[in-house]
This record gives structure tokens, sequence and C-alpha cells, in this order.
């Protein structure tokens, strides 16, 4: 996958430091363009609004159109290409077709509080490019920086659809000179809830978790080998698979969490694996989701819009 043009999409009067300084990141690394999307909405005063006021919609146009300058200098001023641009009221459609005509390769939002708006939603449903989710509660500086990832985690599950993101990642990762960590979550087979389990069945349990640790560490450690950044592996055993990584996360402190969109247990009936939904949905750090399946092979409802054809450069 090859980055040449970023998204950031925001609907508020001022762009968050934090989501800027996450694209310019990845715009260094990739020597990708960056626009500055606005996306205005002149029923912002009141949802029972019926006019707008020409008046107050060109002043609102006007404080956009000037902080816009000025986050593009900023970024300009970090050796950046940076565009502007400005879209008068909030549609999926409008956004995906925006993307679609200016050949958008990441888009970076933010995810407002700790829990994925209904805007958001939607696009993760619609959209088939990278999407580069910044939280807004994290605890920097109001400053726009371009220093590099310290740890940069990449959830893996042994499928190729996994492990599509490891050229993006270690790209990322060689940018900042970060660490690389490739972590595994080994899952703990059921036992049967209306059987009393006994000695041997526990005795096989752990002979079959035993010997799938150790196919899952010869596996991270040949890909620590092929692997073109400072990588290192995580193996972990656990019942969930998806509290396992949230633990691991907190624990490593890891700035960027890169992942696909589908493991090798999932469908593209579904936009989003069961794993990487939850991760969108409860890991309040800076992620970075590729969807491997392109919409053309996604079931969408009658509510979502592709937002373009299968691409040869994804």
């Amino acid at each position: 996958m090859f980055l040449e043009h970023i998204l950031v999409l925001f609907d508020q009067p001022v762009i968050s430091p934090q989501l800027l300084s996450h694209a310019a990141k990845i715009a260094k690394a990739s020597e990708a363009s960056i626009t500055l999307l606005n996306v205005l909405d002149p029923t912002a005063s009141g949802p029972h609004e019926q006019f707008v006021d020409p008046f107050q919609w060109h002043m609102l146009k006007t404080e956009a159109e000037s902080s816009l300058n000025k986050v593009a200098e900023q970024l300009q001023q970090l050796g950046l290409q940076v565009q502007t641009a400005i879209l008068e009221n909030w549609s999926v459609e409008r956004i995906l077709r925006y993307a679609q005509d200016n050949h958008m390769d990441l888009i970076a939002v933010t995810k407002h509080g700790t829990s994925i708006g209904e805007k958001l939603h939607t696009l993760l449903r619609s959209i088939d490019v990278p999407m580069l989710i910044a939280p807004s509660t994290e605890q920097v500086s109001d400053e726009i920086t371009t220093r590099g990832y310290q740890k940069i985690l990449v959830p893996l599950d042994g499928s190729q659809r996994a492990e599509f993101v490891l050229p993006v990642a270690a790209n990322l990762a060689k940018a900042s000179d970060a660490a690389l960590l490739l972590a595994h979550v080994v899952r703990k087979p059921e036992m049967p809830s209306r059987t009393l389990a006994s000695p041997e069945d526990f005795e096989l349990l752990d002979r079959l978790v035993e010997r799938n640790r150790a196919e899952a560490m010869k596996y991270l450690e040949q890909l620590v080998s092929r692997v073109d950044a400072k990588a290192e592996p995580r193996l972990l055993v656990s019942d969930k698979v998806s509290i396992a990584l949230h633990n691991l996360v907190q624990q490593e402190s890891v700035d960027l969490v890169v992942f696909s969109a589908h493991g090798y247990s999932s469908e593209p009936q579904w936009p989003y694996g069961s794993i990487a939904y939850n991760l969108i949905s409860y890991i309040n750090q800076p992620l970075l989701v590729i969807q491997d399946f392109p919409t053309s092979d996604i079931s969408m409802s009658q509510h979502n819009v592709p937002i373009r054809e299968k691409s040869s450069r994804l």
C-alpha cells in the first residue's frame, strides 16, 4: 500500500493538534501531501433552524478559512505539502465523493471521547481506504509536532490479512526509529460448560495451549527476521484476545496501533472483524486501521456508499 495523499477531516471550529500531529508524522514518513477538509454545518446553531442567515454563514466560512490557513502555514513550516478545502453541509456521501475525486489514500479523523460517534461509525462502514483515528483525550502538548513514535503495535493472528499492514507499520517504525511490536495472542480453548472437566481434560488443554504457544513463537520470530524494521515479538496467552491486546497497549505505552480490518476468521460480509471493531471502539490510543477488502467485496446496506471501486494501489 502506497500513501500519497492524506485527508484530515473535521467538523469543529478548532482542529485537534493531536490529530494534526499524527497525520503529519505519517505524511513525513510516506512523503505524502495533506488536505485539511473542514465540513461546515449550517444548522449548527440549532436543529430547528429553517433558514440560515447569509451574513452569519459568510462569517462562519471566513473564520473557517482563516483557521485553515493558519494551520496550513504551521504544517508547511514543518516541511509538508498542504492544501485546504471547505465543504458545506455534513453528508457522508459528499465526503466520500470528495475523497474519491481527489484520490485520497488515508482519511484522518478524531474519535470524540472514548466512543464511536454516529458519523465516524458511518464512515467506517462505507470506506475502503485506511483510516487514522486519533483520540481527543490524549494528554499531550497543543503543539503540532512530527516527532516520531516510540512504540508501534501490530496485532497478528497468523493470517495474511493481518500481515497486510506490515509494510506500512515497518515504514512508520523506520521513519521514527520506533520499536515495532509484533503481537500474537494464543487463545485458550473453551471447556464444555455443561460437563465437569476431568484432570485429563485440563492436561489436554495445557498441551494444546503449549503447542500453539510454541508454534506462535516460531511464527513471530520468522516475522521479526523478515520485517525491515526494529521489530520485537510479543506473545500472550489468554482466553480473551481483545482484553489481552488492550492490556498490552497500556503496559507497553504504545504510541500507535496498526492493524487490518479483518483477520483469518473474518468474512467480507462485514466491513470489520470482531477484534478490529473492538479495538476501534474501546482503545483510546491512536489507531491506523487498514481495510483489506475493497468495498466491492463487502456487503453494504442501502445506507452505505462505497468510496471507490477496487484500486490497484491497495
